[in-house]
């Protein structure tokens, strides 16, 4: 995760945070802290051209000392195009999270440049995926044909 994205760097703000597993599944974050707006999705736009996603994989919501804390995590693919629409932006990108109480803030440059890199790192990992994997049929075909082979030659023994 890069420093811009850390939870101590960000602790009390409302941002987008990008993130990615080892096997290179992109999920982004929608994190709001405040009095409670009950968000419910993540609408972005630049000018007249916007993404909205309102069906998030899983929202969390707490309150400490009178804050709220409301989290929805999206996963690339099926987050209705968010990260590809921050990654590809020309200029300011207007964040609306949606729902009781809708809240608007301009996104960070910081936050869509993690983006764009956790997009790219995603790639890369799921890249390593497939090369594992159709190393591992590789090697299972293999494994077939030496023991093919060595059945076959014990056929061809004499029989006493």
């Amino acid at each position: 995760m890069l420093p811009s994205q850390t939870l101590k760097s960000n602790y009390g703000l409302t941002y987008l945070r990008a993130q990615v597993s080892e096997k290179g599944v992109a999920y982004i974050t929608s994190v709001y802290r405040g009095k409670a707006i009950e968000h419910t999705g993540v609408r972005l736009s630049v000018g007249d051209t916007f993404v909205e996603c309102t069906e998030p994989l899983s929202r969390q919501s707490s309150k400490h000392l009178g804050v709220t804390s409301e989290r929805l995590n999206f996963r690339y693919g099926t987050d209705g195009g968010i990260m590809d629409f921050i990654a590809s932006a020309q200029g300011d990108i207007n964040v609306k999270l949606t729902g009781k109480h809708p809240v608007s803030y301009t996104l960070r440059r910081e936050d869509a440049s993690a983006v764009v890199k956790t997009l790219e790192l995603a790639k890369v990992l799921q890249s390593i995926e497939s090369v594992q994997a159709m190393r591992a049929e590789a090697a299972r075909h293999i494994e077939f044909i030496e023991r093919s082979r060595e059945r076959f030659e014990g056929d061809d023994k004499p029989q006493e």
